[in-house]
């Protein structure tokens, strides 16, 4: 299953998708394209089959030539549109139900670097990135190989479209090969030259795939192939069997026991710290770009987390309930080590707004807090779902960290299933009858799941040391007021700073 991915709108990403679908049908195979696109599928349009039945229509007990629609003019060409408005549904759910049996699947992607990108990349196999020359495009590309790679799927080459020559520097930049280079036509997919070229990138994955696994077709071994589904991608070990890490440490032995109960896939060095000690010690902090959500009860100590959250990186704390004094005094009052973050309270009809702009302007390399979402979550869910795609962009191009402050209410915000479906992570806030503070974390796309809640303390003695700061008026941390845009006191200070 090849994810065809590419973080620019018309780039070429459904023209690229057929035209190497119909490759794999030249080549004497079945091929299966299916727009992953929740908010413009056009896949239907481009290859002129009936807008229904779609994706949505696969489930366990129903194959994909039952339901797919071989395109008129390319025998062996199938298609699977895109989910309607009115179809609630979960890609990668859908997607881990298909048996392609021996066609070719190839994901029809939507534009930027948000959730709805991430989950079908999550399940394939193997990502092609598409890309027009320009200097915009091919940056955008980066940011799909970035995407990629955290996602720990293999980015197999490139399709370079638009263009007669491929630009320089360019599988330097990208880091990966380029499989074909597609000029500007005005039909491409019927076009001579267009075929050839995506005959040879079909050429050019197949040839990936056995030098990726080694396989010597002399000895009759077969290369597991990333355009078929139902396995790990080549290269990447299957993480189903529980047996072995990809260092080929046993899970089943002490290095288990040592992350905390965590099965460990990636390399923890990359990670940036949260603050949160016993995160941290457990699974090395969380990938750059990462969003995750912090469910708690109000009357919990979950505040503390957030402080905690503000001691390692610039902040940009997002408060929907509080006065940015009172979140100011609250963080002075704990007994953890705590940053020095700048404050922004949204308790106005324009929350949702208000920070969508803000998160357009966060720096380079800094955290996020959401202090209490369900303000923002009650807008309508096309606003809410382009702010969370929004905050998630930002999150991957900036390398920046979010913690997005969940409180539990007698009733559920109708978008809080959003919020949980875009986190890279889910840590719920528990305490016990006995009175010990736990984390429990359901969801940490990552890693496998966490056997045990993780133990937490929050007794430090950082209460007292910043009690001494601010009697020397001295105050440690990074603070981010400068790079943001915001209302000042009228004495040309941060309104944050007071």
């Amino acid at each position: 299953m090849i994810a065809i991915a590419g973080a620019k709108g018309g780039c070429g990403k459904t023209t690229t998708t057929l035209g190497l679908a119909g490759a794999f049908a030249r080549a004497g195979r079945q091929s299966l394209a299916i727009d992953t696109d929740r908010q413009l599928p056009d896949l239907h349009v481009t290859s002129g089959v009936d807008r229904e039945p779609t994706v949505t229509a696969l489930d366990r007990d129903t194959r994909w030539q039952s339901v797919a629609q071989e395109i008129p003019a390319e025998s062996g060409v199938h298609v699977l549109p895109g989910p309607k408005r009115s179809e609630n549904v979960e890609i990668d759910t859908v997607l881990e139900w298909l048996d392609a049996d021996s066609a070719a699947v190839l994901l029809d992607c939507p534009s930027g670097a948000g959730p709805d990108v991430i989950e079908p990349i999550a399940v394939a196999d193997a990502v092609v990135v598409v890309t027009t020359g320009s200097d915009q495009s091919l940056s955008a590309a980066q940011t799909t190989v970035d995407v990629a790679r955290r996602l720990e799927v293999p980015v197999v080459g490139a399709v370079v479209t638009h263009c007669d020559e491929l630009p320089p520097s360019t599988e330097s930049r990208l880091e990966v090969p380029v499989l074909a280079v597609v000029p500007e036509l005005e039909s491409p997919r019927s076009s001579d030259v267009a075929r050839q070229a995506y005959d040879e990138a079909v050429a050019a994955l197949s040839d990936a795939t056995q030098a990726r696994t080694g396989d010597d077709p002399a000895d009759g071994t077969q290369a597991a192939d990333p355009a078929s589904t139902g396995g790990s991608p080549a290269g990447v070990p299957d993480d189903t069997s529980g047996d072995a890490r990809a260092d080929g440490v046993d899970q089943d032995g002490p290095a288990a026991e040592d992350s905390g109960g965590f099965q460990w896939h990636g390399d923890p060095t990359d990670h940036v710290a949260t603050g949160i000690g016993a995160l941290d010690e457990a699974v090395g902090g969380l990938p750059p770009g990462s969003v995750a959500v912090l469910s708690a009860d109000p009357a919990s100590q979950s505040e503390y987390l957030l402080a905690q959250f503000t001691a390692t990186r610039g902040t940009l704390y997002i408060t929907t309930e509080r006065t940015e004094e009172s979140v100011r005094h609250a963080l002075d009052a704990v007994d953890v080590d705590v940053g020095s973050p700048t404050i922004r309270s949204l308790t106005g009809d324009g929350a949702l707004d208000e920070a969508t702009e803000l998160v357009e302007e966060l720096p380079d390399g800094s955290n996020l807090i959401v202090d209490g979402t369900a303000r923002l979550e009650r807008a309508d869910r096309d606003s809410y779902l382009s702010f969370v795609n929004a905050l998630k962009e930002r999150m991957v191009a900036s390398d920046g960290l979010a913690l997005l402050h969940c409180l539990s209410r007698p009733t559920t915000p109708e978008n809080r299933p959003s919020t949980e479906h875009v986190a890279d992570a889910v840590f719920e806030f528990e305490t016990t009858d006995s009175g010990l503070d736990r984390l429990a974390v359901p969801k940490f796309r990552y890693a496998g799941a966490c056997t045990d809640p993780l133990e937490l303390s929050f007794v430090n003695g950082a209460g007292a040391q910043r009690a001494a700061e601010h009697a020397t008026g001295r105050r440690t941390g990074t603070n981010i007021d400068e790079q943001l845009a915001g209302p000042t006191n009228g004495d040309g200070t941060d309104q944050g700073d007071r």
